[in-house]
């Protein structure tokens, strides 16, 4: 089996080609290519039923393509800039910080580490709440 790091190039392709597809008919709906795409994904249009059912078939097919829509928020601490430089981000979802990362870069450089839970803990309190 292939590794996600193999598969992902391919994976992101696909999904961006589907996002865009389904824009490119919301924005023209008309096209025998467009109603085909629709009928591969499981409906049964034929050219006849018109622009307005086309084009929502596509935007209904967009907006049921997520499972789920979540906002997260990144606060970035910088310790220095600069060659080094070191700094950190934290993942807020509401109030509660649910993990963060160290970085460290150098010219053409850099290494990346979680933060134990000790430190954001730290972190959380004296600088993000």
């Amino acid at each position: 089996m292939k590794t996600c790091e193999e598969r992902i190039d391919r994976e992101y392709q696909a999904r961006r080609d589907h996002i865009l597809t389904l824009i490119n008919i919301i924005d023209e709906p008309c096209g025998e290519d467009k109603i085909n795409f629709l009928n591969n994904l499981g409906y049964n249009l034929e050219p006849d039923d018109g622009e307005d059912v086309i084009r929502d078939v596509a935007m209904n097919e967009l907006y049921n393509l997520p499972l789920n829509i979540s906002r997260k928020e990144v606060v970035k601490i910088e310790f220095s800039w600069g060659g080094p430089s070191d700094f950190v981000e934290l993942d807020v979802y509401g109030n509660e910080v649910v993990s963060g990362t160290y970085h460290f870069q150098d010219w053409f450089d850099g290494a990346i580490r979680n933060i134990d839970k000790d430190l954001l803990y730290i972190l959380e309190e004296y600088f993000v709440i």
